[in-house]
């Protein structure tokens, strides 16, 4: 089981101490039963004596950290100190994409109409909490429940969207835009090879 900290205010809170915070917020994760913590983000955190900066990610077991010792990490994308624009239009070359089969158990997939569709796509920004970047999915019918508010721009190809609960539908095109949220149950029904750029936020983090 994977439970988040949230930052309050200035201040964060492990257990009984409470560390002040200078720069941005982050979030900080802790997996299975051990007192891990794996700290992402782009931080600088003062404790009473000391103050540590350090890169890539890292754990600190709290049931030894002092209020002497706070390691933090910065997470690990691909950003650089001035990152490039990225452009997306519709019909562009959207370059190498990656398999991204429908395996999530959070999303719940289900295949409609003993179709076979295919999906594929690429991150081209990321933090804990948000991501940026394509999805391409092949002519087919498949159900989802969604993973964090997106707001999404079709490139190229036709798909049928259904909001299970409402019953909703909506036909995307290139050009058009859509806003989904966190945890709709939705129908895709590619009806056209459809391609989209998307950003996505996720207040307790993808996974």
């Amino acid at each position: 089981m994977v439970s988040f900290f949230a930052v309050i205010a200035n201040s964060v809170v492990l257990g009984s101490r409470v560390f002040a915070l200078r720069g941005a917020s982050f979030i900080c994760r802790k997996s299975g039963p051990s007192n891990n913590l794996s700290f992402r983000s782009s931080i600088q955190v003062s404790t009473r004596q000391s103050l540590f900066i350090s890169k890539g990610d890292s754990q600190i077991n709290i049931d030894n950290m002092s209020e002497k010792q706070l390691e933090i990490s910065k997470d690990t994308t691909k950003t650089s100190a001035n990152p490039p624009l990225i452009r997306y239009r519709p019909g562009m070359d959207v370059g190498t994409l990656e398999d991204w089969p429908f395996e999530n158990p959070s999303s719940n997939y289900v295949i409609h109409d003993n179709t076979s569709p295919k999906a594929s796509g690429r991150i081209d920004h990321s933090t804990v909490t948000t991501r940026t970047g394509i999805w391409k999915c092949t002519v087919g019918k498949m159900e989802c429940t969604e993973q964090g508010d997106e707001l999404m721009t079709i490139l190229s190809g036709k798909v049928e969207v259904t909001d299970v609960s409402t019953g909703q539908v909506v036909l995307l095109q290139p050009g058009d835009s859509m806003f989904s949220y966190n945890g709709k149950r939705l129908i895709w029904n590619v009806l056209e090879d459809v391609t989209k750029v998307f950003y996505g936020s996720k207040a307790d983090g993808y996974s």
